[in-house]
Formats: C-alpha cells, structure tokens, sequence
C-alpha cells in the first residue's frame, strides 16, 4: 500500500507565443534563437526538416526555453481517499510559486514523487522554471545537492522501461495492463487546445486524467 503514500505530479506545457510570428514580433532574441536551433537540429533528426513555422507548435511547447508551464495537477492519498487537485494559470511565474509550495509540503511529509517520465520532462521543466524566476528549490527536488540514495522520485516509465532499451507511452502501459483510461486529448493537442480553442477545461481534465492513471498503475505495479 506504499502508493498510497506518493504525491503524484504531471504537467501540461504549451509555446510561450502563440506562433512563431507572435515570437518573432515580441520576442527577437528568442525568435533568433529558435530559428539557429532549427537549422541545427536538421542535420541529426529528420523530424526538425519542416518549416519553423510547423517546428515552433510542435517542438516549443517540449522546451522549456521556449514553452511554459500552464497547468500542474497533483494526487494524494489523505485518509485513504484519493484526492486529485489542479493549478492551472496563464502567468507562469504565479504558477511555479504555488507549486513549489506544494512540492515543499509533500517533501516535509516525507511523501515519494511519483509520475510517468518526470525524471526528463516534468521535473526538469519546473526546476528550470524556479531557476528562472529565482524561486527556492524545494529540497525533495535539488537533484545537484542530494545523494543518489536520497532521491525520492518513483519514475513510472522508469520501472516499466525495467533494463530494456524500449520506452513505452503512458497509454501503452495502460493498455498492457489492461486499465481503461477516458480519452480526452493527447498532449500535443494542449497547443491548439490553449491558444486556439482557449479551452483550459479540457486541458485540465486531461492532466487530471493522467494523473489518475499514473495512481492506477502504481497500484497495479504494487509499488
């Protein structure tokens, strides 16, 4: 029953613009930026080989350098009744420092982080995120100063993974362990979804969603 006693996290990211246009009007340095690291990043992935325009809404929201965070839903076990809880706000910085009161407390109560690959997106994204706007780091995330021994995260895709080379989808494990989940949207549909359809609605439903099959397959697991 330890699952119980994880703090669950996930997080949507969107652009930080709403086109590359938007980008380039508001923000020069960035938009030069982008456009270096598109020429660059041609010539090792033939998947940057579109124009920056197409790059920019599919590549900007998974780069923290140029997305931000606009939603962070948590789960908890409190008297043995699952709890799910969202924050979802359009300045960032208003954002992170809520969330880093919760990481905090979770870190006080001593509750292991657990999250489907948080180890190289979600977790890397809000640290970046503090280092930016000078928010403290919660200890139970300053991976610089703990000891391997001390790091309290359990990584879904990480015990999944096991020591084979394959990496699966949230929704591939779901689906290998036979746990039915609602469909609501895919992660690269919380672009459109923000800055088109101006629907936070949905995109916390789906956080919401994933944080409760991540729950799911911690009990499956027996973590």
């Amino acid at each position: 029953m330890a699952y119980k006693n994880f703090f669950y996290l996930d997080i949507e990211t969107t652009s930080k613009f709403s086109s590359i246009f938007d980008l380039k009007l508001d923000d020069e340095r960035g938009y030069e930026l982008f456009i270096k690291k598109c020429e660059s990043m041609k010539k090792f992935d033939p998947e940057w080989n579109k124009p920056a325009d197409e790059l920019y809404i599919e590549k900007a929201p998974l780069l923290p350098e140029y997305g931000r965070i606009i939603c962070m839903s948590f789960g908890m076990f409190t008297d043995e009744k699952k709890n799910i809880m969202t924050i979802v706000e359009d300045d960032e910085e208003v954002l992170l420092r809520r969330v880093a009161k919760i990481i905090t407390r979770a870190g006080q109560s001593k509750r292991p982080i657990c999250g489907y690959n948080l180890k190289i997106f979600d977790i890397p994204w809000i640290i970046k995120k503090m280092y930016k706007y000078e928010i403290y780091v919660p200890l139970n995330l300053n991976f610089t100063i703990l000891k391997p021994w001390e790091i309290n995260v359990f990584d879904i895709a990480d015990i999944w993974k096991g020591i084979g080379k394959s990496i699966s989808s949230l929704d591939e494990v779901l689906y290998d362990l036979e746990i039915p989940s609602k469909k609501i949207i895919k992660g690269e549909d919380v672009q459109e979804f923000y800055w088109t359809k101006k629907d936070t609605k949905t995109i916390v439903a789906k956080c919401e969603n994933d944080v409760n099959n991540i729950i799911q397959i911690a009990e499956k697991l027996k973590l």
